[in-house]
């Protein structure tokens, strides 16, 4: 029995020191995001490619802001921004989505101008659903309204 323990246990580490050097000697790649620095003078321009923005509060998603590029221009205070993708979740399963060609973000005020061809998709039944459950015929009251 001792040596059935022994032998599980050797086996054990020598995998476990195999998976070391392979770690070391295959180091994991680094993520990094396509981006491009311009420096003119005394402003500083980053380009980004696949912009993403995700808003979340308490683990629920609130808005997600794609776009194929991004340009963050410091001095002005603005992102520009190329075939733009805003997705709004209303609840767990309702959300509308809008597309633009182009779009500009102020980050002071955060706001999004959108421009060029813009759509807007949603679910009808879900954008005009009552929140309320309709009154039950107890709460409905029978008399007629100023006699």
């Amino acid at each position: 029995m001792n040596n059935k323990i022994r032998k599980l246990l050797l086996i054990l580490a020598c995998g476990l020191i195999v998976a070391f050097g392979v770690s070391i000697y295959y180091p994991p790649k680094i993520f990094s995001i396509p981006t491009s620095i311009n420096l003119d003078g005394d402003s500083i321009d980053i380009k980004i490619k696949n912009f993403n923005v995700l808003h979340e509060v308490l683990g629920n998603k609130h808005w997600e802001l794609r776009a194929d590029n991004a340009q963050i221009d410091y001095d002005k205070g603005r992102i520009t921004l190329t075939r733009v993708a805003v997705t709004l979740n209303h609840n767990a399963n309702s959300k509308s989505q809008i597309f633009a060609d182009s779009g500009v973000m102020n980050t002071v005020t955060k706001e999004i101008e959108l421009a060029g061809h813009v759509k807007f998709i949603a679910d009808a039944d879900q954008l005009f659903h009552r929140s309320r459950s309709p009154k039950s015929p107890s709460q409905i009251n029978p008399e007629p309204i100023g006699e």
